[in-house]
């Protein structure tokens, strides 16, 4: 029930990230669209004020509005004014003045344009857009004498222009801020739902351990005497027997009874309490005691032992971790061709054992089931040895995992901290 939670609210924190990315990305075009409206509106307004105290200090000449452009710096008026153009043309539409930087004639008016600008219309086009920059244009016409003496155009753009492309810049670095402040709350959720995750699988995993703990308990407890009795009467059975039939098929019981009493010594192994009995230890010694165990049982392999001195001593429980170590040098010794590696140093605040091998490594569909109880790739394994090693690492605060596999060999590792952990 917990898990399917967990995937409901990854689901609806996928479907508010992508909201909030949506609601990110149209209020940004909104609020860009907005802002830019108001820039033009500005824009006309304060083209039109130009406009009106241009056109009074041209139109309050006593010779006319031409004359007045003539006595002006007209270069010099636009700049002070802000203006990207300043134009003045005749009532007809042809232009007064040459560009005063290339020398070159200034474009006359469309006869349209000039037409309905000469019967004293203002005309305030639409503004136009060039590349990044926005123009706004502004025509009206001078009177001098109750007449229409001549027609001025302003225009400005690049003051509007620079305001929009810094409103741009604004726009698209808040816009960046906010997707990566969404990364990153979208990347901490994930976090946290996978840490959820996995700590659900151990909540799973250690109900099963429970369950199976119990039903080992039982099994130990309904098997054990039944199973001495039989193991006893085949042994007697096998000194009173003459014949080499008879004898084979005794001995033949010995060894499943003897084979059912490791299974169920597993059992008993994997279902004891994880209450640790703690002593200051020398993992180290520890170790190697365990390697020369191993390698009195197996004669034609070696074990190498690279144990780093000195070593802090640990507050552990020296049986279980000793359990811990025979299993996996048995395990190691059984896959082994040649060589066993026992590796143990201290590395940071924990302290490493590592466990090598020169065998053919752990199958591929056994990887993600090595700790899994009765999960065994060898012939006749009852699949609780590693789960029970496991067992006794977590109990300890530790962790034990498959650091390295191949064709080559395999590689167990055992971490340790230095210092007790709740």
């Amino acid at each position: 029930m917990f898990g399917r939670g967990i995937d409901r609210v990854t689901r609806l924190v996928g479907l508010f990230t992508l909201l909030l990315v949506l609601l990110l990305l149209t209020g940004g075009w909104i609020f860009h669209a907005l802002l830019e409206r108001g820039f033009q509106e500005g824009a006309r307004r304060e083209l039109r004020e130009q406009a009106a105290l241009i056109r009074s200090a041209l139109e309050a000449h006593d010779q006319g509005p031409e004359s007045a452009w003539h006595t002006l710096d007209p270069d010099e008026l636009r700049f002070a004014a802000g203006l990207d153009r300043l134009e003045l043309f005749s009532p007809d539409g042809r232009a007064l003045h040459t560009d005063p930087l290339w020398d070159l004639p200034g474009a006359d008016l469309p006869d349209s344009l000039a037409l309905e600008l000469g019967l004293g219309l203002e005309f305030l086009p639409p503004p136009q857009r060039v590349g990044d920059e926005l123009f706004q244009t502004y025509y009206l016409p001078l009177n001098y004498r109750g007449e229409v003496a001549a027609i001025l155009l302003i225009e400005s753009g690049e003051a509007v222009s620079a305001q929009l492309q810094t409103l741009r810049r604004g726009l698209f670095w808040a816009t960046g801020l906010g997707a990566a402040f969404v990364a990153f709350m979208l990347a901490a959720m994930a976090g946290i739902l996978g840490q959820a995750r996995r700590r659900q699988r151990e909540l799973d995993r250690a109900e099963h351990l429970a369950e199976v703990g119990t039903l080992a308990a039982g099994l130990a407890h309904e098997i054990r005497n039944p199973l001495a009795i039989i193991a006893g009467n085949a042994e007697l059975l096998e000194a009173t027997l003459e014949g080499d039939r008879e004898r084979r098929r005794a001995a033949d019981m010995i060894d499943e009874t003897d084979r059912l009493q490791r299974l169920l010594e597993d059992f008993m192994n994997f279902a004891r309490p994880s209450d640790l009995r703690r002593s200051s230890t020398d993992l180290g010694e520890l170790w190697r005691r365990a390697a020369l165990e191993q390698a009195a049982l197996h004669g034609d392999l070696r074990i190498e032992c690279d144990i780093d001195a000195p070593l802090p001593k640990l507050d552990v429980d020296p049986d279980r971790l000793r359990q811990l170590a025979l299993n996996l040098l048995a395990n190691a010794a059984r896959a082994a061709r040649k060589t066993v590696r026992v590796r143990v140093e201290k590395a940071g605040d924990h302290l490493r054992c590592t466990v090598s091998d020169d065998g053919p490594g752990v199958p591929e569909e056994l990887t993600e089931q090595l700790f899994v109880p009765f999960a065994s790739g060898s012939e006749g394994g009852t699949g609780l040895g590693l789960a029970v090693c496991e067992g006794v690492a977590r109990a300890h605060g530790g962790r034990m995992r498959l650091a390295e596999n191949g064709p080559g060999g395999a590689t167990f590792t055992l971490e340790l901290p230095l210092k007790e952990q709740a």
